[in-house]
């Protein structure tokens, strides 16, 4: 429990106890020994003192705060939250203040929140039954059974860090839970009951013995903060689809790849020091709202590489400002500023951005302002999908046009809150253009644009909405997120006053048309009570005009109208609603208050004209395909399809003639799918591996050579191992990329085979090798990289040191001690002359061979008389070699000369 300081608790207690005056909220303030250490009554619901003194203090027991027992009545009484946190400066008492039993809090049936952190409470059966509860807060206790709160289903927070819990199972039906803490258990380590929470957004799980994430897979409403440090994960991909998280902390676990980090792009917070394993930057290069104070990477391999991070992180913010695919004449000052930035980063960082982004940029205006057509770029489409980096969007603009798009100046809007507050009225300009900016003030709302001029015109639309997110920032236009790019318009038509139906307060009148404004006649309505019960009926005459006139049986109801006719008709807008006063006169027209101006239209389509079964059975089956199965272009060309038969299976006036065309164009987009070839499991189908040979298939090592990309034509270098392979592992971030693998020893080396042309994609969302020189990749290829010496008359250096001591070790053998026959094998051996590595390695082998082959002659009586008489002459000639042969002589002189000749031989070659 923290230590604080004495003076400033003691100022805080008195402010709470300034504050005390909130009705029927246990709050505590500055404790007074004697009011706490009182005689409880034995019949007092609450025998826990310091529980007592919280609750009597709460409901006014006692104007002076004395003891006064405590009945079930009084925590019956309206008392929405108990909170008690005092005892987390125990230090200042020289008594008991914290609360071990909460008996007696079964009877606080109303109760909403409990709030008692900092205590000694261990068992919480007394609460077990209060289903009202939508907040639980106790860190910081005792607490190891959570059995008790299996029940209290409409709990949204829950606070239990820092007590005794192991085993978190009976949480399962906590199902509403919108903020869950279990931090500092440090023994939790199954957490699948998580998986049913999918309504939380923030959940903190640090400080305990965790490994598997598998049941937060589900969680993608997890938005402010995911808390995980301190546990035993090693593998975070779970956490692939909790999109829309902003804070993330991983510190102090096992982990070492990242990459699927790339997805969180809402993250802005994020721990992930002290996970020594980590060495990549690059899943954290398109994380732009990532704040740099708020990044952690103490303790991990790129601690040191968070300044080179964020310089590559500013320049996607530039290039995020646009999309290639979508580019537009008023992109252009942005692409021009991200193509600067990018040139000015060092070339080693350049390899984190995918420069074909500014580069197709540049190629579309061009395009463009020649009067030609975007090109599509297939490779940016998951680029597509990004929202555009909104920088400081604080200004919302609109158009105000009539229907022939002219501009309409000095039109009026309304500025309100989502409470119907108006804040400001705008006025559209000489160009019907109107300029809204935001200010600090604009924190957290909900805003709507409305024209006020609604007498004089009608609106294609009937208000603009946006929030802004307290930075103030405009964050959603329309209940979509902001991107800045966001077209947005008013069209409105002039009323004619002469022109309008004259309606008078006690008819109902509406038109009755198709979605192209066609009116039709004859459709019948019924006009129903708040009992939906018929009390009418209208039908539309031959101008699709439907009018009821009220009576006076029908005053103080209120009335609906629908169609009649539902097995002909359906209907595209909703019911007409409205009211009757005490008048037969309407005072109320769709919950609106009625002016006799009302444009009343009943949207409908006609039922049974075009047969669309075979289209609804086609489509079922297009949306059976699996995407994995099938090469990415084929499976686009039916999605492609598949969005515009979906259009004509909901259009109300489709032909007959649409509905076959394109069930015909759906069936053969099916039948032209492709099946993606499958990588078998446990193939590494991310590493791409070849041989550097010569032409005599000798391996090659220490040859570079340098792989380069379409985004970034700065190569990497790889070189031959000692075996002669090359390996080079594609990161996970460069998918959809092309390749290109060339001899980089050009001075060296000519090469004799094309260059390795490969293509990267995407299956299950993670990267693999798809086509390697056109042909779809399999990881079991043998490519080889076949190179020659650049100068022919330059040979590779061969080494001979083994044959050199070969030979010197024959040069040393005695002749008279050997067998002519094997002397004759080592001099065949020997004259082999050809200076290739192979070739004098074999030598070398075949040399020692022979030595080994050499065999002794046996030393006859012949000899040894010879010897005999050799010992008797005077030795006055030089001495005799053993009877040794003319002809050995001249056959030992001929290896001799075969050894020098091989030895200057090779010398030449060199």
């Amino acid at each position: 429990m923290g230590k604080k300081n004495k003076f400033i608790t003691a100022l805080l207690s008195f402010i709470m106890l300034l504050s005390i005056g909130a009705p029927n909220e246990v709050k505590a303030y500055v404790l007074n020994r004697n009011e706490i250490e009182v005689e409880i009554a034995p019949d007092d619901i609450i025998q826990d003192q310091m529980l007592n003194w919280v609750i009597r203090t709460s409901i006014h027991k006692t104007p002076d705060r004395s003891y006064a027992k405590l009945t079930k009545e009084d925590l019956e009484k309206d008392l929405p939250e108990i909170y008690y946190s005092e005892s987390d400066h125990y230090d200042l008492y020289e008594f008991n203040v914290f609360v071990k039993s909460i008996e007696g809090l079964q009877y606080a049936t109303n109760t909403e929140r409990i709030l008692l952190p900092y205590n000694k409470i261990s068992d919480l059966k007394p609460i077990s039954n209060l289903t009202k509860l939508t907040k639980i807060v106790m860190n910081d206790n005792p607490v190891s059974d959570l059995t008790p709160l299996s029940n209290l289903v409409n709990l949204e927070i829950l606070n239990l860090g820092d007590n005794k819990i192991t085993n978190i199972e009976p949480l399962a039906n906590l199902t509403k839970l919108e903020r869950l803490n279990l931090e500092l258990n440090f023994n939790i380590n199954d957490i699948d009951v998580v998986k049913n929470f999918t309504k939380l957004k923030y959940l903190n799980l640090g400080y305990n013995s965790i490994s598997d994430l598998t049941p937060l897979k589900e969680l993608t409403y997890l938005e402010d903060g995911l808390i995980l440090g301190n546990n035993k994960i090693q593998d975070i991909s779970p956490l692939a689809d909790i999109t829309k998280l902003k804070e993330l902390d991983i510190s102090s676990n096992n982990i070492s790849d990242i990459s699927v980090l790339k997805n969180l792009r809402n993250l802005k917070f994020l721990r992930l020091s002290n996970n020594s394993a980590i060495n990549d930057i690059a899943p954290l290069t398109n994380l732009t709202k990532l704040d740099k104070n708020g990044l952690w990477l103490t303790g991990t391999g790129i601690e040191d590489k968070k300044d080179d991070l964020f310089k590559v992180i500013n320049v996607n913010k530039l290039i995020n400002k646009f999309k290639a695919n979508y580019i537009t004449l008023e992109d252009k000052e942005y692409v021009e500023v991200a193509r600067e930035a990018y040139n000015a980063l060092a070339p080693e960082l350049k390899k984190y951005i995918p420069e074909l982004r500014i580069i197709a940029a540049e190629e579309n205006i061009a395009r463009i302002e020649k009067g030609e057509q975007r090109k599509q770029y297939s490779e940016l489409s998951e680029f597509d999908k990004q929202p555009i980096e909104l920088g400081d969007f604080k200004t919302l603009q609109f158009k105000i046009e009539d229907k022939n798009g002219q501009p309409l100046s000095g039109v009026k809007f309304n500025l309100q809150t989502s409470y119907g507050y108006t804040e400001k009225e705008l006025i559209s300009d000489e160009n019907g253009i109107v300029s809204h900016t935001i200010f600090d003030a604009y924190r957290y709302m909900d805003y709507q644009i409305v024209l006020v001029d609604k007498d004089k015109y009608t609106s294609n639309i009937e208000k603009i909405t946006f929030k802004t997110d307290g930075t103030p920032k405009i964050v959603e236009v329309n209940g979509k997120p902001a991107t800045g790019t966001e077209k947005l318009k008013f069209v409105l038509e002039v009323i004619d006053q002469d022109e309008k139906p004259s309606v008078d307060s006690s008819t109902l009148q509406f038109k009755v048309v198709d979605k192209n404004e066609n009116p039709i006649s004859g459709v019948k309505f019924n006009i129903n009570d708040q009992n939906d019960e018929a009390v009418s009926s209208l039908t539309s005459d031959e101008n699709g005009i439907a009018r009821y006139k009220i009576t006076s049986n029908m005053t103080y109801m209120d009335f609906t109208v629908d169609i009649a006719d539902k097995n002909k008709y359906t209907a595209e807008t909703e019911k007409i609603t409205f009211k009757v006063g005490a008048k037969p006169e309407i005072v109320k027209i769709n919950r609106k208050a009625f002016t006799g101006k009302e444009d009343l239209k009943f949207v409908i389509a006609v039922n049974g004209k075009v047969d669309k079964t075979s289209l609804e059975k086609v489509i079922k089956e297009a949306e059976s395909k699996d995407v994995n199965k099938y090469t990415e272009e084929s499976y686009k060309q039916l999605t492609d399809a598949l969005v515009y038969a979906k259009t004509i299976l909901t259009k109300t006036d489709a032909t007959q003639e649409e509905v076959d065309t394109i069930t015909k164009n759906i069936q053969e987009a099916i039948a032209k799918l492709v099946e993606e070839i499958t990588i078998p499991e446990g193939v590494d189908d991310k590493t791409l591996k070849f041989r550097v040979v010569n032409k005599n298939a000798q391996l090659l090592s220490g040859v570079k050579f340098k792989i380069s990309n379409n985004y970034n034509k700065n190569a990497v270098e790889v070189i031959s191992d000692e075996n002669g392979i090359v390996k080079y592992t594609v990161p996970d971030w460069m998918i959809y990329m092309n390749f290109k693998v060339e001899l980089a020893d050009n001075d060296k080396y000519t090469s004799e085979t094309n260059n390795i042309i490969f293509t990267t994609g995407s299956k299950n969302n993670a990267l693999y090798i798809k086509e390697v020189n056109g042909k779809p990749f399999t990881s079991k290829e043998n490519f080889d990289f076949i190179l020659k010496v650049a100068d022919e008359d330059i040979k590779p250096e061969v080494d001979k040191t083994k044959l050199e001591n070969a030979i010197k070790d024959a040069e040393s053998r005695d002749a008279n001690r050997y067998t002519e026959e094997s002397q004759k094998y080592a001099k065949t051996i020997l004259e082999k002359s050809d200076a290739t590595q192979e070739e004098v390695d074999k030598n070398t082998a075949e040399v020692v061979n022979a030595i080994d082959k050499l065999v002794e002659k046996s030393i006859t009586s012949e000899v040894a008389q010879e010897k005999q008489n050799v010992n008797n002459e005077e030795i006055n000639t030089l001495p005799k070699t053993g009877g040794v042969s003319t002809g050995m002589s001249v056959l030992f002189g001929s290896l001799l000369s075969t050894i020098g000749a091989i030895i200057v031989l090779s010398k030449k070659t060199n």
